[in-house]
């Protein structure tokens, strides 16, 4: 996670810089973004995939449990 935020950090500061430019440097902005959401994605389908604490300890409950269900007649 330190090198998730570490990496975001980067991206973002190096987005900022980009910021007074157009054209080209603004896709480079860009693509950096696009690539982190996709490292960001590798890395937590890794921890999923291999157990890790953190993923066990905070899973979500089943769907089920999770929904809202609306009655209007409580509501209204």
């Amino acid at each position: 996670m330190f090198y998730l935020s570490v990496m975001w950090t980067a991206i973002f500061t190096t987005w900022a810089g980009y910021t007074i430019y157009y054209g080209i440097y603004s896709v480079g902005g860009h693509l950096l973004v696009i690539g982190g959401f996709f490292i960001t994605a590798m890395v937590f389908h890794e921890a999923e995939k291999n157990g890790h604490t953190w993923v066990m300890r905070n899973r979500l409950p089943d769907t089920k449990d999770r929904r809202g269900v609306w009655d209007l007649e409580k509501e209204g």
